[in-house]
């Protein structure tokens, strides 16, 4: 049995040694590259070697970058791939690559620009490089900018910083007057057209507003017209309500009150409209002199002066007032029914004077006008149904339609009951002369050329 063991570890040995000598060869992708010297082991496209085409994003040779870059400068040596301005002329030499500096002299094309630098004018900077024009030793990058009319500093202004270039863009230099040319806002020009720029003294404080300007009056807008850096008191805002003294403001020290404000219990007048309080329990808003009334802590009052307790503020005829003095006030629980009658109260005893006097609502049967001839049955009306029969002497003739013998025709007082010749007949029985004893309806005719009987004809059947 211990042969056997022997015999088994042997052969592990073996296996394991094999296994070792196998890794370190392994080519996992079948790229031709060992695993250990290729960077992408198990992508049969990624290897050393491999072509690599510029611009796909792809590092397909393991050299850490997309392209080919041998000289490991970070440029690229792809001609057929490369952008014009990233491709490395030279990928043997680290120094030569689109980035680097061209040096003067030394016969190679540094840049890749495809020419070496020169530098004409000893100005130390070269053509082409950073140098704009090579005849002219003032003139390159970074050079100071001089009055000349020539772009000094090759950044493509000409005469920038200097007096005569409008450098802030407002279309002034200093030799035309601009006060800051480096401040667009601040020029000699009037764009407003006020009369003042932003370079007068005092300066325009807004050149895009013509009522701003030094010396202006101020107006109610909000802003400050007279550029002393103020505004006037009476378009600030103290309170921080939203409103000015000069757009209805009463009072810019209390933030409650403005013009258009809610109207609220406090004795101010909140919404500047000369009132105080309407419209609250605090106010007499009907004008009776009466207030429901506000508790400000001290009981029921109110702030314009009048009286708490009115039961309707919107009805000046419902009050605390006694106007009749009799004992009663229309905001009782049982109310005056009428507050400028005396006679009229709850429980007052009913008169004959077609008056709702005990305030219940309804009058007795007999002190109502049904017929509405103005007289009840209690005060004389002889037929209440009709109203022709009342005691009215509508003729003024002494007799009314309601007498024990009722006037014949109340309309015409020439009709009436009186016998005043005392022949037992008057006007209303037919007697047609009431001065003449022997005349009236029936009466004997007389030869005396009147007609006695009353019946139109005189003297009939009698000789004359």
């Amino acid at each position: 049995m211990r042969s056997t063991y022997l015999s088994i570890l042997f052969i592990a040995l073996i296996h394991t040694s094999a296994c070792r000598e196998v890794d370190q060869e392994f080519d996992f992708d079948n790229d031709g590259v060992d695993d250990e010297d290729d960077c992408e082991p198990e992508d049969p496209d990624v290897y050393p070697g491999n072509d690599d085409p510029y611009g796909d994003g792809e590092d397909t040779d393991c050299d850490g970058m997309d392209g080919i870059d041998q000289d490991g400068d970070g440029y690229p040596a792809n001609p057929e791939d490369a952008d014009e301005d990233y491709y490395d002329c030279n990928d043997n030499d680290p120094e030569v690559n689109p980035g680097a500096d061209e040096i003067d002299g030394d016969g190679v094309d540094n840049n890749c620009d495809g020419e070496e630098a020169t530098d004409a004018d000893g100005d130390g900077h070269y053509d082409g490089y950073d140098d704009c024009d090579d005849s002219d030793p003032t003139v390159y990058q970074g050079a100071e900018e001089l009055e000349d009319g020539i772009d000094n500093d090759c950044d493509g202004d000409i005469d920038d910083g200097t007096n005569a270039y409008d450098d802030d863009g407002d279309g002034f230099t200093e030799y035309d007057g601009d006060c800051d040319d480096a401040n667009g806002l601040i020029h000699p020009g009037d764009d407003d057209g006020d009369g003042v720029s932003t370079c007068d003294e005092p300066p325009d404080c807004d050149d895009n507003n013509a009522d701003r300007f030094p010396g202006n009056s101020e107006a109610c807008d909000g802003t400050d017209n007279d550029c002393d850096g103020t505004l006037a008191e009476f378009e600030q805002d103290a309170d921080g309500d939203g409103a000015w003294p000069c757009t209805g403001d009463c009072d810019d020290l209390d933030s409650d009150v403005y013009n258009g404000a809610t109207e609220f219990a406090d004795c101010k007048d909140n919404d500047c409209d000369g009132n105080t309080d309407e419209g609250t329990d605090a106010a007499d808003d009907d004008g009776d002199g009466f207030c429901e009334g506000y508790d400000f802590g001290q009981g029921d009052e109110c702030c314009d002066g009048s009286d708490p307790g009115d039961c309707d503020d919107a009805d000046a005829l419902l009050n605390l007032s006694d106007g009749d003095q009799d004992g009663f006030t229309t905001c009782d629980v049982s109310p005056d029914c009428d507050d400028q009658n005396a006679d009229r109260y709850p429980g007052a005893p009913e008169l004959c004077d077609q008056v709702d006097n005990d305030c219940d609502g309804s009058l007795p049967a007999d002190e109502a006008d049904d017929d509405g001839d103005g007289w009840a049955e209690c005060q004389g009306d002889c037929d209440d149904g009709d109203a022709l029969l009342n005691p009215t002497d509508v003729d003024g003739d002494g007799y009314s339609t309601c007498d024990g013998v009722p006037d014949c025709d109340d309309n015409d007082a020439a009709l009436n009951l009186d016998d005043l010749d005392g022949d037992l007949y008057s006007t209303c029985t037919g007697d047609c002369d009431e001065t003449d004893a022997s005349v009236y309806p029936g009466a004997p005719e007389q030869p005396s050329n009147i007609d006695n009987d009353c019946d139109g004809t005189v003297d009939e059947g009698e000789e004359i």
